[in-house]
């Protein structure tokens, strides 16, 4: 059983609250990422959960969040921008739009027409290299995989996973959103 360390546990340095600065604006956010990093005992082994804390406290995951990770995990900030960068479901960039669409063009989806359902979208939107009629009002972006293979094709809208779509279906599920 791992033990989880307790802010009297941790070393000296780590037990010293942060001083936020011109670019550490979000001071509060910034305590509930190291109450996240606390949990695992500032371990690298905590690093995922923590960029999933950071992208869900900012709506996406900021340079100054990897490096406020990296220095208060001790861990090379190469080392949490390529863990960020790997993984699809992380944000690097702040969202564009008022709703992201996420559609998944992996293997499984593909085979079950997510091509057309996208193609349907960037028409219904009037998108072309990524570029809408309505800025600010929509994102639409696409992923190699959700890991729901078995559901798809899926469509991501705001975070909540849609299954078994066709273009039909998800242009109607769309206009539920406008």
């Amino acid at each position: 059983m791992r033990a989880v360390m307790t802010l009297k546990d941790a070393p000296a340095q780590l037990q010293e609250p942060v001083k936020p600065t011109a670019k550490t604006k979000r001071h509060s956010l910034y305590k509930a990422l190291d109450s996240a990093m606390l949990e695992y005992g500032y371990d690298r082994t905590g690093l995922i959960p923590t960029l999933h804390q950071a992208q869900e406290m900012f709506g996406y995951i900021s340079k100054s969040a990897m490096r406020y990770i990296a220095t208060r995990m001790g861990v090379p900030l190469s080392h949490v921008y390529g863990t960020a960068s790997f993984y699809s479901h992380f944000n690097l960039t702040a969202p564009s739009g008022k709703h992201q669409i996420t559609v998944c063009t992996g293997t499984c989806c593909h085979l079950n027409g997510s091509a057309c359902i996208l193609r349907r979208l960037k028409k219904m939107l009037h998108f072309e290299d990524g570029k809408g009629h309505d800025e600010g009002r929509w994102e639409l972006k696409t992923v190699r995989c959700t890991g729901s293979c078995s559901a798809g094709p899926v469509m991501l809208v705001n975070d909540e996973l849609f299954t078994k779509l066709d273009p039909d279906s998800a242009v109607s599920l769309l206009n539920e959103f406008e």
